[in-house]
């Protein structure tokens, strides 16, 4: 059960517990081989291959680099490869979209877990960071997620989880300074430090800001709940405020 081995809880405490109500720290029962390496261990076929088919990130500091400055050799003549472990080295996070189209592991494990959480998607996006570096500033996700720390060291600051009309999976606007507003006049509300093969779950709406204390290297599982777009029930509040809800 791949719930069970990434969060030692059942599919039904989660969802009735846990689900977009509190934070769950646990430890995976499973361990993977090539992804969690040094990104300059990974083969260099492979990172090429990755660059020129996946959404790659360079970010520090939530300052991002994308992919059309990697692909674009003209300027100063280093390829792809070179230009992120470069990156990499001078302490930028490289942050890849859906690695298990790369990893078996990573694909087998999507598709047990998809048939644990239907109707629901999952999404395994991996940050790679030299020590001692963020990635990106306090942020909130619109969707829950399962934290796995492959390697290293990352800590973890929590703000209060702040609501949002759900319309998409990306914040809206008003949501985003609304965040602003509460990393700018509060603390954070807990501080949890993740070492190698422990694990997260964290609701939707929940401002967090991960910091490497070494290289570290996590993977962040998207749950992705269906989105019902114009919910009209007899709830008052619902049609007052022309809101949209996850499925669950």
């Amino acid at each position: 059960m791949a719930i069970q081995e990434l969060l030692q809880t059942t599919n039904k405490e989660l969802f009735t517990r846990y689900w977009e109500k509190s934070l769950l720290f646990s430890k995976a029962t499973v361990s993977l081989g090539l992804a969690s390496q040094n990104l300059d261990e990974w083969p260099q076929d492979l990172l090429n291959k990755i660059i020129k088919s996946t959404p790659v990130i360079i970010t520090k500091d939530s300052q991002h680099i994308d992919n059309d400055f990697l692909l674009n050799e003209e300027v100063d003549g280093l390829t792809p490869t070179e230009k992120l472990l470069i990156m990499h080295e001078e302490g930028y996070t490289v942050y890849i979209q859906s690695i298990e189209k790369y990893f078996d592991e990573l694909k087998q494990l999507k598709l047990r877990l998809e048939k644990e959480i239907y109707p629901l998607t999952s999404q395994f996006n991996i940050f790679l960071s030299p020590g001692g570096t963020i990635g990106l500033k306090p942020h909130f996700d619109s969707h829950d997620s399962i934290i796995w720390q492959l390697k290293g060291a990352k800590h973890w600051s929590f703000w209060k989880a702040h609501c949002q009309s759900m319309t998409d999976h990306i914040p809206e606007n008003q949501e985003t300074e609304k965040n602003k507003l509460i990393i700018e006049n509060e603390p954070p509300l807990y501080e949890h430090t993740l070492q190698a093969n422990e694990t997260l779950f964290m609701p939707r709406g929940v401002i967090h800001g991960p910091r490497s204390l070494d290289y570290s290297i996590h993977l962040a599982i998207w749950l992705k709940a269906p989105l019902i777009e114009s919910i009209k029930t007899v709830d008052e509040n619902l049609i007052k405020n022309n809101a949209s809800y996850h499925f669950f």
